[in-house]
């Protein structure tokens, strides 16, 4: 323990001592572990250490102050002599380069090396005993280079051999103050003092490996029974080796040479590949692959160094990279609103911003669910960032108090709120408890989900209790109008349809209820009224008399009847006028009047009836009557037939026609006498000939030739001059003309065949298909289910004219396909080849490609397939893997079509 405590109190004061002379240097020294210059790098870190070499000799000495040993001129310093002549010492120490050893006490010509823990002086008062032993520490420095001319950390090799005495022992070594493990065990001293080295046996020490660039401090701890202690070294030192130097490529990163600091990552890559990248921002870039990262770098321009070392040879390359800053963009904090509340969003940060989902920076929009909205802002360096913000949407609450309500003065309200979250209702009310008001009031519901709240009001009406007076009972006779008028009664309201204040007349005696409100308060009354019978006068219908006939006026039913102008009731009497007679009925304090109207018509003269004594069958006859208002004319006609016209007109004169006419006259019933006229009829052949033909066809009678649609009279002359006619109707039928649509040739794989009529002026249409099927549209649509030719008919009609097409249709048959979508050559006779199966083809070519979209495979033979080798060489299989296959064929006289698919070969 105390061995270890005094090695590291030497290794504190010996960096104290090297970190005090810091502050003083300008430079950086590559060799004293200190940051010289200020630049935060120390030694072999320091750029500036870049070109510091190995020192110009490979003397070192050992020595205390420098003195000692052989000089770097070659002079010996005989200051480390070394007595001969006897055991006891002062020894002092002796350490010699190279081997065979031939003087044991040579002088050292290291530099840079001392024994730390004894003098030159006769007495050895420097030495540490330990477990009755004399510990020497024994201190070897030198420098290495801190790097190649490329700036990597590769150092020259440095190797140190050390041999020392038989009787010491090697208890410790630190190479730059870390303990080094596995430290021989010396064997035991040789007897009787000093025996001097003994190779084979003493204790050998080869250390190639644990230095570092720059300064290297190795500490030796020996411990010796015999008070001296010494050792044989050599070292080997090998240089860098000599510089090239890579180019690095030009940067290519961030958006118009602009690379912001929140970039992703980006590579930077050299002409020379293998080599090592270092940066003045540290861990910014990967050593290895030359990936930079500006999230580890920030802000600025920072230098890069690539260094290569390419077998024997290494350099280096710098650049440099600029990193502008991004801006630190803030969307805001998130925001609750409530459903329709507008919500702005501003970005902070930047200088222009632009958000997703449509919104507009700093302007007011309505958010309609919850949502998270993103932010980019820019920076005049056009560099950006992105933030986001959360605008949570409350539902908006619905307070629904229900419709206002209406009571009278002293009864209970319950207010209820439907669907209304967290109701509260002000003045005093709670939802769903009953309570009384005392006057009208408006009552206010409010309804809260989290900070959104809604409201609705409801009006409570209280209404004062009315008082109903429907007024004194009524007595009236039947027929005679009544007004029944509430008073000082609110709002009346009468049963059986009456309405307040407005006449009616009831027709028994009845008892009526007036009904006084005010809003829904009610009061009620009620009136009797009494219907007396009143007499009812009936004259009876007026009367309608020739001039000269006697008239009887009687009343029906009507007690004690009275009339007017010397009447008597049922006593008849002539009337020398039209007159009006009135009829008085009366029974108690009722009484009814009913007239009744005695017209006297004059009787009229019997009319004129002249006309011709003969006329011709078919003629026209007219027996016009002179035109009377009022006057009616009843004609009899041969055989008795009447008829009531005022004129008589025949068209045309048959023979039946012929006969006695007979005519009078009558004027509101007042009948004329009877006036006659007899009527000759010759006979006058009259007949229609109608004939049919088709368009193009021609048609004689009578010597005259006719070939158009149209009605011809034919005229056949009589000797009494009344003549014959013959009508000829002639109509000439438009002949149709078949025509249709139809495919010349159809697929299985496609069977339907449409068939669309191209026909004219036809008017009716039939298919008949050689299978036997029938169509009556004129246009229609048939699957086909076998293959072959069939012939398809098209008969058209126009009354009796008839046309007809045939078209033959050929059906195809299906083409057969079937892929396979693997194969297994070479395993096994089974499934070694790969061939599509294909039928029903023209013609036909298969190309087969590796996933590289190399040709392996092609044929134009439909039964030739592929065995796996290229382009079917056995003895050059093509590896296992996904294949590409295109087909291109045509269809058995039909379309150019291609097929494109992966197979997959397993072997």
């Amino acid at each position: 323990m105390k061995k270890t405590v005094l090695v590291r109190v030497f290794c504190f004061l010996f960096l104290c001592a090297f970190s005090y002379t810091s502050y003083a240097q300008q430079a950086e020294n590559c060799s004293n572990g200190i940051d010289d210059d200020g630049d935060g790098l120390v030694d072999c870190n320091d750029p500036d250490c870049s070109g510091f070499l190995v020192p110009a000799s490979n003397y070192f000495h050992t020595g205390k102050n420098g003195n000692g040993g052989i000089l770097p001129s070659g002079a010996p310093d005989m200051d480390w002599g070394v007595s001969l002549n006897g055991m006891g010492g002062p020894y002092n120490p002796a350490v010699v380069l190279g081997v065979p050893v031939t003087n044991p006490y040579s002088p050292s010509p290291w530099p840079d090396a001392q024994w730390i823990s004894s003098n030159v002086n006769a007495i050895d008062d420097g030495q540490f005993f330990v477990g009755g032993l004399i510990v020497y520490y024994y201190r070897i420095q030198f420098n290495l280079p801190c790097s190649d001319a490329c700036g990597n950390n590769i150092p020259a090799s440095f190797c140190v051999n050390m041999s020392f005495m038989a009787d010491n022992a090697v208890t410790n070594i630190f190479v730059n103050g870390v303990p080094q493990p596995a430290v021989p065990n010396m064997n035991p001293p040789g007897p009787g003092g000093f025996v001097g080295f003994q190779l084979p046996n003493a204790a050998n020490i080869n250390m190639c490996n644990n230095f570092q660039p720059g300064l290297n401090t190795i500490l030796i701890e020996v411990t010796s029974g015999g008070g001296l202690a010494a050792f044989c070294a050599q070292t080997n030192v090998n240089a860098p080796p000599v510089p090239v130097n890579p180019t690095i490529n030009p940067i290519i990163a961030g958006v118009n040479g602009v690379i912001c600091d929140n970039h992703s990552g980006f590579t930077i890559t050299a002409d020379i590949g293998g080599g090592t990248w270092t940066a003045s921002c540290g861990a910014c870039i990967d050593s290895v692959t030359g990936d930079f990262d500006p999230a580890v770098s920030g802000t600025g321009t920072f230098n890069i160094r690539y260094s290569v070392q390419n077998g024997n040879i290494c350099g280096s390359d710098t650049t440099s990279v600029t990193i502008q800053a991004s801006p630190v963009v803030s969307a805001g904090p998130d925001i609750t609103v409530c459903a329709q509340q507008p919500v702005t969003l501003t970005g902070s940060g930047a200088n222009t911003y632009s958000w997703d989902n449509g919104v507009t920076n700093g302007i007011p929009f309505i958010a309609t669910a919850t949502q998270t909205y993103t932010l980019i802002g820019t920076a005049p360096n056009t560099c950006q960032d992105t933030d986001q913000v959360l605008v949570t949407v409350l539902p908006a609450p619905v307070a629904n108090g229900g419709p206002d309500v209406q009571v009278c003065a002293g009864t209970q309200v319950t207010l209820s709120a439907i669907a209304t979250p967290n109701p509260v209702w002000d003045n005093g009310v709670t939802d769903n408890v009953a309570f009384t008001p005392l006057v009208s009031q408006w009552y206010t519901l409010s309804a809260t989900i989290g900070t959104c709240t809604d409201t609705d009001k409801v009006l409570v009406t209280v209404f004062p209790v009315p008082v109903a007076d429907a007024g004194p009972d009524v007595q009236l006779c039947a027929g005679s109008p009544v007004t029944l008028a509430a008073i000082g009664s609110p709002n009346p309201i009468w049963d059986n349809g009456v309405t307040d204040n407005v006449a009616f007349t009831p027709a028994v005696t009845q008892l009526y209820t007036l009904i006084s409100s005010l809003g829904p308060c009610q009061d009620t009354d009620q009136v009797t009224v009494t219907v007396l019978p009143v007499p009812v006068a009936d004259a009876g219908a007026d009367i309608q008399v020739c001039a000269g006939t006697q008239v009887t006026l009687t009343a029906i039913g009507s007690p004690n009847p009275g009339w007017d102008n010397g009447v008597t009731d049922n006593v008849a009497f002539t009337p020398a006028a039209t007159q009006v007679y009135t009829l008085i009925t009366t029974q108690g304090i009722c009484q009814d009047t009913d007239q009744v109207t005695v017209t006297v018509i004059p009787i009229p003269p019997a009319p004129p009836l002249n006309g011709p004594s003969a006329v011709c069958e078919g003629d026209n006859l007219l027996l016009d009557m002179p035109t009377v208002p009022g006057l009616l004319y009843n004609w009899t006609l041969p055989g008795g037939n009447p008829q009531a016209t005022e004129d008589l007109q025949i068209v045309p004169v048959q023979l039946a026609d012929a006969g006695n006419y007979s005519l009078y006259v009558v004027f509101q019933g007042c009948t004329s006498a009877v006036s006659n006229y007899v009527l000759n009829v010759f006979p006058v052949k009259q007949s229609v000939l109608n004939h049919q033909m088709c368009q193009g066809e021609t048609f004689v009678y009578q010597g005259q030739t006719y070939t158009q649609t149209g009605v011809y009279p034919v005229v056949l002359q009589a000797a009494n001059g009344c003549d014959s006619t013959v009508t000829l109707t002639l109509n000439v039928t438009p002949m149709p003309v078949a025509g249709f649509n139809a495919p010349d040739r159809v697929q299985l794989d496609a069977p339907q065949m449409n068939v669309s009529d191209a026909s004219a002026n036809a008017a009716g249409i039939m298919y008949t298909l050689s299978n036997g099927a029938m169509f009556n549209t004129p246009d229609f649509s048939y699957l086909f289910l076998l293959e072959g030719q069939y012939e398809l008919q098209q008969v058209v009609y126009n009354g009796n004219c008839v046309d007809s097409l045939s078209k033959f249709i050929l059906v195809e048959p299906l083409p057969q396909i079937f892929i396979p979508n693997a194969f297994t050559p070479g395993k096994d006779d089974l499934n070694s080849e790969w061939k599509p199966v294909m039928s029903y083809l023209e013609n036909y070519s298969l190309t087969i490609f590796s996933r590289w979209g190399e040709q392996v495979f092609r044929s134009s033979d439909v039964y030739k397939g592929w065995n796996g080798g290229w382009f079917n060489n056995t003895e050059k299989p093509v590896e296992s893997g996904m294949y590409v296959y295109r087909i291109d064929y045509k269809e058995y006289k039909g379309k150019n079509k291609q097929l494109i698919g992966h197979l997959t070969l397993l072997r």
